[in-house]
């Protein structure tokens, strides 16, 4: 059975998730993790709840998941070693770097690639497995044709995203936050620009949210996922309310504990009335490529069988088109940052 993974940004939404069925958490510490605006924990309340949840079974995975600048990085290295010995399950690191001096001075802290490390595809999975990682959180724009493919070909952990925000860049590797207001996604203090209201420029009247993404849900699809080797699926929320982790929390466990489908559908209605942030994208909930089962992969090096994998794959799944973020002129303030961002989104949207 896939593990169920839930967020926990405080210490209710940690009781939330243990008490509804999570088989692990992930939450962050006092420093170097990518929701800082998070309640948290500090140092004294992140070993008292390792301790609750392995009184009860679940494992713990801390985030250590930032950008590092070069003088944090010895910082960094020692807050692993903290994390090491007070029990934690694993380390989920996006800096390279961090992962290569844990490797070599703390090689008993299992370590996850997390999803802002960018992994797509099975080269990327390759390398995590040479680097040492046990487990990749896979980026949530990979189709599942690539995740089986990624699976049959590499004996690493797989983890997928199976609820909650989208951020509208490449694996959340936006810059649109670090440009329009001095605060940098990539640093655990994204201001959410693209959840503002806004229209485009080439529809005239149109008033709406065109970069903020309806929530994923794949509640309905747990068995395509666990099909193609998905060894866990993660929930989005660590800046959510204990109830909203609590209602999806059980929704999940539920379903992965085998729910008929109207008992499912119930969940679903359920979660989508208490909780759709409005706006969005219309409340839709937003389900990337379960469509595209193109195979189309030869041997590694066999560039025209690559080719036309990535063709195919675009031709069928048009839908699931991945934007990666673009570069904004430093001297724009934020209501021109975001228009400018809002016309290139445009542009892009049209092929």
């Amino acid at each position: 059975m896939m593990e169920l993974l839930s967020p926990a940004g405080s210490r209710e939404a940690l009781i939330a998730a243990v008490q509804n069925g999570a088989d692990a958490v992930y939450f962050g510490g006092s420093m170097f993790n990518a929701r800082r605006f998070a309640a948290n924990f500090d140092d004294h309340g992140l070993i008292s709840a390792i301790d609750y949840c392995h009184e009860r079974g679940v494992k713990v995975n801390i985030t250590l998941n930032t950008l590092l600048l070069d003088k944090e990085i010895s910082q960094a290295l020692k807050y692993a070693e903290f994390l090491c010995r007070t029990g934690a399950d694993a380390a989920i690191v996006q800096d390279m770097g961090l992962v290569s001096l844990i490797r070599k001075n703390i090689p008993e802290l299992p370590l996850h690639a997390s999803t802002q490390m960018g992994i797509h595809e099975l080269n990327g999975a390759r390398e995590a497995e040479k680097l040492g990682l046990e487990q990749v959180v896979l980026s949530r724009e990979v189709p599942l044709g690539e995740i089986e493919y990624i699976h049959n070909n590499t004996p690493i952990a797989l983890e997928a995203f199976a609820h909650g925000a989208l951020c509208m860049s490449f694996s959340g590797a936006c810059l649109l936050s670090s440009m329009a207001g001095e605060r940098s996604g990539n640093r655990g203090t994204c201001a959410q620009p693209c959840r503002k209201r806004m229209g485009l420029d080439y529809m005239p009247g149109r008033d709406e949210y065109d970069l903020s993404l309806g929530d994923l849900c794949m509640i309905e699809h747990l068995a395509e996922l666990k099909q193609a080797g998905v060894s866990c699926i993660k929930l989005e929320g660590r800046m959510k309310r204990a109830e909203y982790v609590a209602v999806v929390t059980r929704a999940y466990r539920d379903a992965l504990d085998g729910a008929d489908k109207a008992e499912i559908s119930r969940h679903k209605k359920h979660m989508l009335d208490m909780f759709d942030r409005g706006g969005g994208s219309g409340g839709r909930c937003f389900l990337f490529a379960l469509e595209d089962r193109t195979h189309c992969h030869g041997e590694e090096n066999d560039a025209d069988q690559a080719k036309e994998h990535r063709a195919n794959t675009h031709q069928g799944n048009e839908q699931a088109a991945v934007f990666h973020f673009f570069l904004l002129p430093f001297n724009l303030d934020y209501s021109k940052a975001v228009a400018q961002f809002a016309s290139a989104y445009a542009l892009f949207a049209r092929f």
